[in-house]
């Protein structure tokens, strides 16, 4: 059993842990409490600084959980970051239980380096359709970074995440664009989105996208691929790819990638409400 996997068992067993009826619970009804965040920096930073503080402010969001296919307890684990000494945020679909959970038998949970499990302690605020949750957990020394909504089309942007478990993954790429998933709801911030070229797979979800400054620009949402075959659209669910053959078992060629991403102001517009 991993260190990770046994503080995990530890703290669950001691009933530390917010199970799968409390989450529910608190999504229904969040806290709203207020958050002290921090300014936005104005200060260019090296790559390794950024590095540096990515890393700092990294936490794994996701699941400890009893298999229904072996029986034994897994983790399934994703990204998130630090905004306040005690808050972090993470893509909402991190917080949606695994497949093949047993019975609601698994817990929410946080992990800051290689095996300090932290327990959630409450939601403060959560949307579906934004992709996001902010979550209160049971520590008051999380190192954190301030969300920026003063990026544009073609600035520079970092990402270190976990992709596929390869632990501290750091990339560098550009801001692509700016859209909206639901063109009809207008300026809804609910629904902008921004494509970054940094790199990411299965296991990123959640975690930062940093600007030059080292504030949050966004984070990871998903992935989805152009192929050339204009009857197969490439929509991959989270950060995921699309897998897709014809009834010939024939897969069409990938064009490109597209990252998705929420932007930073979206994320505000949910502390806010």
């Amino acid at each position: 059993m991993t260190a990770d996997l046994k503080a995990a068992a530890d703290l669950a067993q001691a009933g530390r842990l917010m199970d799968a009826d409390h989450l529910t619970a608190g999504l229904k009804q969040p806290t709203h409490e207020k958050i002290a965040l921090c300014a936005p920096s104005q200060s260019r930073l090296s790559g390794r600084e950024i590095a540096e503080r990515a890393r700092a402010s990294y936490v794994r969001m996701g699941w400890y959980y009893h298999c229904s296919e072996c029986g034994n307890w897994h983790l399934n684990m994703a990204g998130g970051y630090a905004i306040a000494a005690n808050t972090v945020v993470t893509a909402y679909h991190v917080l949606e239980a695994p497949a093949k959970m047993k019975n609601a038998e698994g817990f929410l949970i946080a992990i800051r380096n290689d095996s300090e499990v932290i327990p959630v302690v409450a939601i403060v605020a959560a949307d579906k359709d934004t992709d996001a949750a902010i979550l209160r957990l049971g520590v008051s020394n999380l190192a954190p970074l301030a969300l920026s909504d003063d990026e544009r089309i073609g600035d520079t942007v970092f990402c270190l995440s976990d992709p596929r478990g390869i632990r501290g993954y750091f990339s560098s790429g550009i801001i692509n664009r700016y859209f909206s998933i639901k063109p009809a709801a207008g300026a809804d911030a609910r629904f902008r989105r921004v494509n970054v070229s940094t790199d990411w797979a299965p296991g990123s979800s959640g975690a930062a996208i940093l600007d030059e400054c080292g504030n949050v620009a966004g984070h990871v949402a998903r992935i989805s691929s152009i192929f050339n075959d204009p009857h197969a659209p490439g929509v991959a669910d989270r950060a995921d790819r699309a897998d897709r053959a014809d009834s010939a078992g024939a897969r069409p060629a990938t064009l490109m990638n597209l990252h998705e991403a929420v932007p930073a102001k979206s994320v505000l517009a949910v502390i806010k409400n």
